[in-house]
């Protein structure tokens, strides 16, 4: 080999180190932003989920729902439906539907004078049922949602 050649071969082999160096950055950053996007997508669902958490909080501690945090909580759980499967946007849905009947119940407990004690065991009883139903909910919460919080989906590969 004439020395021609062998400055060749050093310039092929530089090339393809370099350009090999070159790949494994790119996919160092294609690595990078792709667990990016998955921390980014586990961010917002925790905010949704932490948000009817504390609506739920508030139902069991003062027995209803203020139209203040039915609102915000509404509010902040409104990009469910891109966030994930349509099994915990049914559950979210009916959370609110029933957080909602809980205040129309205690409104009309509070507001209504029912002197027909069947008629009131009847209101007193479906508020309690309501109220029983979204404060199991702080703990059933966790399985409607694990599939989408748990950092067992979350690979970093």
């Amino acid at each position: 080999m004439t020395p021609q050649d062998w400055i060749s071969l050093c310039q092929l082999i530089a090339t393809l180190v370099v350009g090999g160096f070159a790949g494994w950055i790119a996919f160092q950053q294609h690595w990078t932003s792709r667990n990016k996007l998955r921390l980014d997508l586990f961010e917002k669902r925790l905010k949704v989920y932490q948000s009817l958490q504390d609506m739920l909080a508030e139902a069991a501690r003062s027995g209803d729902l203020s139209n203040e945090s039915f609102l915000e909580c509404k509010r902040k759980t409104l990009d469910a439906d891109f966030l994930f499967g349509p099994d915990v946007v049914s559950y979210i849905k009916s959370v609110f539907e029933r957080g909602a009947k809980l205040h129309v119940i205690e409104t009309q407990l509070r507001a209504e004078h029912i002197h027909d004690q069947e008629q009131w065991s009847k209101i007193v009883a479906a508020r309690e049922s309501e109220f029983r139903w979204l404060v199991q909910q702080m703990t059933e919460m966790k399985a409607v949602f694990s599939p989408y919080l748990g950092f067992a989906q979350i690979r970093f590969d």
